[in-house]
């Protein structure tokens, strides 16, 4: 699924930082064939929910995009440094795909260059 600009998520991410280690980020098909994605965090006294809707969906015959959605556990400083890291470089486009429930993967791309970087999922 194609990504909301990093200027909506990098303030998210660095604001809940100090509020909890994790995040939880949801991908999830809706019945007009787009996606939803959802950066969460869960602590002892609060959970809190991000939503963006409607975004371009991609289907990749790898990796299969269930209706019931996608979640994944992430450390949130790290996914911090590379959406603070990614904004700094200006990508045309950003694509985020969650692999097997295992890793997230975002695969950036601008006129000059197009790279991916994956986390990998941390369990309970």
């Amino acid at each position: 699924m194609d990504l909301p600009n990093f200027r909506q998520l990098t303030p998210i991410l660095e604001r809940t930082s100090t509020l909890a280690q994790y995040a939880i980020v949801i991908g999830k098909r809706t019945p007009d064939n787009k996606a939803t994605f959802s950066v969460g965090l869960l602590n002892d006294y609060m959970s809190a929910k991000t939503r963006f809707t409607r975004l371009t969906l991609h289907d990749d015959p790898n990796n299969p995009v269930n209706d019931n959605g996608v979640k994944i556990r992430i450390d949130i400083r790290r996914l911090t440094q590379v959406f603070n890291a990614m904004a700094s470089i200006k990508s045309a486009q950003t694509r985020c795909s969650i692999r097997h429930n295992s890793a997230i993967c975002f695969d950036f791309f601008n006129e000059f260059i197009s790279f991916r970087i994956t986390l990998p999922n941390y369990e309970s």
